[in-house]
C-alpha cells in the first residue's frame, strides 16, 4: 500500500467521523422546561395592567414575550392569558395566575418544544407568607411526583414581570405546572371527562396512592366522581381509570393566606378519602411511601426559597404522616376506620 492511498484512507476516515460527530450534535437535543430541578430565570413582558384588572378568561391572548438564558439569550413570542377559579378572584390574589401559550414554530429547539402550553401559579399576594405558601404547593407537586409517575410535572421559576405598556417590572417566584395533554403524551394515555366514577372503577394502586398523598399533604379539596381536582386518564380503552391530582392550595400543607376563609379553623384533614382496600394492599403502599421518605424529607430541606421556619413545620407535618404507617392498629384508625 502506498504512502498516498494511506493518506487518503485517514482523511476519508476524518471526514466520515466528522460528518457522524456533525449528525450526532444535531440529533442532541435541549432539555425541557421540566427535565431539570434548577430554578429557571426567566423574564416575562405581558399587559399585566390588562390582565389583572379585567380578569376575564374566557378572553383572547394577549401577546408577550419571554426571555430566558440557555447557554445565551432565548427571545420567545408568547400569548399569555388569566386562569384559574377561586385564586382568579382580585379578593383572593392581587396577582391572577396565568397560562401561557407557545406557537410551534417559534419554540423550536427550545426548552419549551414539548410543552407549548404551560400553566404558571404566580405570586399571588405581596407577602412573604404567600411566598412561602407557593413553594409549599410546589414541593407538593414534586412530593407526588416522587410517589407517582402518573403525576404533573412542575419546575419553579423566578420570573422577572415587565409590563409591555409602562415598562415597570418587579420579581417573583412561581412555577410551571405540566398541561394535562402533554402529561398524557408523555405517559402514553388518555383524558376521560367522565362524572361520577366510582373509586372501584380506578386503578386500586393508584388510587391508595393518591388518597394517601392527599392525606398526607392535609387536603380534602378533591373528588373523583365529582371531578374536583383530578384528571382522569387511561393507559387503553380496556384499562381502569387513574386518578391524578391537581390544586394542593387548599390543603394543610400549603396553607396560603386565604384558606381559611374557605375551610374555617381546620388545622389538618383528619378523613382518609380513599375507598375500602384490602389490608394487604394498604401495607404495599405503606412499603411503597417508606421507600419515598428520605426523598421526600431532603426535598423540602434542599429548597433555599423556603424560610428555616417554613422547612421545620413541613417536615413536622410529614414526619408526623409516616408515624401513622408505622403500626397496623394506627394504619387501621387512621386509613380505614372512616372509609364508607
Amino acid at each position: 500500500m502506498t504512502i498516498e492511498r494511506v493518506k487518503i484512507g485517514f482523511v476519508f476516515m476524518l471526514l466520515v467521523l466528522s460528518c457522524v460527530s456533525s449528525v450526532n450534535a444535531n440529533n442532541i437535543r435541549p432539555k425541557g422546561v421540566f427535565d431539570s430541578d434548577d430554578v429557571l430565570k426567566l423574564t416575562l413582558i405581558a399587559d399585566f395592567n390588562k390582565l389583572n384588572t379585567e380578569r376575564d378568561k374566557s378572553a383572547g391572548y394577549l401577546e408577550g414575550k419571554v426571555i430566558y438564558n440557555d447557554k445565551k439569550e432565548v427571545e420567545l413570542p408568547v400569548k399569555v392569558k388569566v386562569r384559574g377559579n377561586y385564586r382568579l378572584k382580585e379578593t383572593t390574589c392581587e396577582f391572577a395566575p396565568l397560562k401561557l401559550k407557545f406557537s410551534k414554530s417559534d419554540v423550536g429547539r427550545t426548552i419549551f418544544r414539548n410543552n407549548r402550553k404551560v400553566k404558571l401559579v404566580t405570586h399571588c399576594q405581596e407577602n412573604d407568607e404567600m411566598l412561602n405558601s407557593v413553594i409549599r404547593e410546589y414541593t407538593a407537586y414534586r412530593i407526588y411526583n416522587s410517589i407517582s409517575e402518573y403525576s404533573l410535572r412542575v419546575r419553579l421559576v423566578e420570573i422577572n414581570y415587565v409590563d409591555s405598556n409602562d415598562g415597570t417590572s418587579f420579581q417573583k417566584y412561581g412555577f410551571f405546572i405540566e398541561d394535562k395533554d402533554d402529561m398524557c403524551d408523555r405517559l402514553g394515555a388518555k383524558e376521560y371527562k367522565v362524572m361520577n366514577v366510582r373509586l372501584d372503577q380506578i386503578e386500586e394502586q393508584e388510587m391508595v396512592k393518591m388518597s394517601m398523598f392527599q392525606y398526607m399533604i392535609g387536603n380534602e379539596d378533591w373528588s373523583v366522581p365529582m371531578m374536583h381536582n383530578v384528571i382522569l386518564v387511561k393507559d387503553d380503552n380496556h384499562s381502569p381509570y387513574i386518578a391524578i391530582p391537581y390544586d394542593f392550595d387548599m390543603s394543610y400543607f400549603v396553607n396560603p393566606p386565604y384558606r381559611k376563609e374557605i375551610t374555617g379553623p381546620v388545622e389538618t384533614a383528619t378523613i382518609y378519602k380513599g375507598d375500602k382496600v384490602k389490608f394487604d394492599e394498604l401495607r404495599k403502599q405503606v412499603t411503597h411511601f417508606t421507600e419515598t421518605k428520605n426523598e421526600v424529607l431532603n426535598m423540602i430541606l434542599d429548597l433555599p426559597q423556603m424560610s428555616l421556619e417554613c422547612k421545620q413545620r413541613c417536615l413536622s407535618e410529614i414526619e408526623e404522616f409516616y408515624a401513622k404507617l408505622e403500626t397496623k392498629s394506627s394504619l387501621r384508625r387512621n386509613f380505614m376506620a372512616h372509609v364508607k
